[in-house]
């Protein structure tokens, strides 16, 4: 296979075999096609103007600056975490709860990027700041951002810089 054949040339003290590649595949799937609808949600106004497309107006619009996800998600993240790294004696474990893990990573690195888009128009970034912010978040920091959203159903960052906010307009 050329998959194999690849990655041992790459990789060649790794051992990495087909099984192993086939068996995340499920879960780059499903990562990829929550990463293309949430990247469609996020484009569909710019979209719509950009070929003056008239837009119906929904009621239950997504309001992306308070995206967060539930709590449920958050704990299955943490186990799949558990059980991807500690197999327990049970390899089809291992291999879902990884898969889980790949899906999860992307939803959270979803609501870190909001957590910094709330904090750009908070602190009021300028427009080569923001780029170059999304610059260094999707070429170096993508692993950082996710666990910065899960770090938030703990520490909840935006309602602090909220408060923060507010503390600074109320002494002015």
């Amino acid at each position: 296979m050329p998959i194999t054949e690849d990655a041992t040339k790459s990789f060649p003290d790794s051992g990495i075999e087909l099984s192993s590649i086939v068996s995340l595949a499920p879960g780059l799937f499903v990562a990829s096609l929550i990463a293309a609808l949430a990247f469609g949600f996020l484009m569909e106004q710019q979209i719509a103007r950009i070929f003056q497309i008239k837009k119906l107006k929904v009621a239950s619009g997504l309001k992306w600056l308070d995206f967060r996800l539930p709590d449920l998600f958050v704990w299955t993240t943490l186990f799949s975490m558990l059980f991807s790294i500690e197999s327990f004696g049970n390899k089809n474990l291992q291999m879902a709860s990884t898969n889980i893990l790949i899906i999860s990573a992307v939803a959270m690195f979803f609501q870190g990027m909001v957590v910094i888009e709330f904090a750009q128009r908070a602190f009021k970034f300028g427009p080569f700041t923001r780029m170059v912010t999304y610059l260094l978040v999707f070429l170096q920091l993508s692993p950082l951002v996710a666990f910065m959203g899960l770090v938030d159903f703990w520490i909840d960052f935006r309602s602090a810089m909220r408060r923060r906010i507010q503390n600074k307009s109320n002494t002015n």
